[in-house]
């Protein structure tokens, strides 16, 4: 019969039965791989998250260095006999100069050694995240070329008449 432009070949119950055994045999990783292929689906969106999250603490690691450099600018403007204070609570209290320079210098430090600590690990993350990829693609290329090895031994089968297979 003609279907949409392409020729099939209608037989008997038995040739329909040996073309869907033919099918399953030719593709019996297609459930597997298409499993993997899911776990590897939540596994990518698992860690687009974890990357997610990792960057926008890299922004606000960003942000309080941003504001400390401009303390830390202040700082350097001010004369040294100008009056100097912090706020603890809901008080001010008077600040030495060179305290309050190397305060300010050990937060630069360490907010910048902790959103090198997040970049590392987002960078890693996406190094995962690509590789989770990779599989991904290799996984559905399998798939695709064992589909279309069960299709031509279909087409093959029909072709010879619908005669079992060795």
């Amino acid at each position: 019969t003609d279907r949409g432009g392409s020729r099939t070949r209608v037989a008997g119950p038995r040739a329909a039965e040996d073309l869907a055994t033919r099918s399953m045999a030719a593709a019996p990783q297609q459930p597997q791989l298409s499993t993997e292929v899911q776990e590897r689906a939540t596994q990518h969106k698992a860690i687009s998250l974890e990357i997610q999250s990792l960057q926008e603490q890299i922004m606000r690691y960003q942000q309080q260095e941003q504001e400390n450099v401009m303390v830390e600018e202040e700082l350097k403007t001010l004369p040294d006999d100008a009056p100097l204070f912090k706020l603890v609570g809901p008080v001010l209290i008077p600040q030495d100069h060179d305290d309050a320079k190397a305060t300010i210098t050990q937060r630069l430090d360490l907010i910048r050694r902790e959103a090198q600590k997040l970049v590392d690990a987002a960078t890693a993350k996406q190094q995962q995240l690509k590789t989770v990829e990779d599989e991904i693609v290799e996984m559905q290329t399998k798939m695709q070329q064992d589909a279309a090895a069960a299709a031509q031994e279909v087409v093959a089968s029909q072709q010879a008449g619908g005669s079992p297979g060795p």
